[in-house]
């Protein structure tokens, strides 16, 4: 941009010579006698309007279904055995062993810090 500031305001361009104007004019005159207008454009027959396509229709596959085994009954045998309660020995169970806390040790982390009191000076009221 600057460089076409540069350009217009620096380089000089040759003077341009202008053709006197003539004395007479001509007056142009048109025979509309041999105007043969163009022919009428051809109707163009309406194109109908699209069908809306329509997806196929398709049914799901359904796999055969597998046909069932006879089912064989067997014999139940109605023999009652005797039930025998064994009782287990317990284990000491180490969680249901209660053993004191311990107070736990004050460090400078968990440490209350007292805070001091800040003794409230009075303004004396000017008159």
């Amino acid at each position: 941009m600057h460089l076409s500031i540069f350009f217009l305001l620096f380089v000089k361009f040759p003077k341009i010579k202008v053709a006197p104007p003539s004395g007479k004019t001509q007056k142009i005159s048109l025979n509309l006698a041999n105007f043969v207008p163009p022919p009428a454009p051809k109707p163009v027959p309406p194109q109908p309007k699209p069908q809306p396509v329509t997806p196929p229709i398709v049914q799901p596959v359904v796999p055969p279904k597998p046909k069932p085994k006879p089912v064989i009954e067997k014999p139940v045998e109605e023999t009652l055995k005797p039930i025998t309660v064994v009782k287990k020995k317990l284990a000491k169970d180490e969680s249901r062993t209660f053993v004191e806390k311990e107070q736990p040790k004050e460090n400078n982390i968990t440490k209350a810090v007292p805070q001091k009191e800040k003794e409230k000076k009075k303004k004396l009221a000017k008159k």
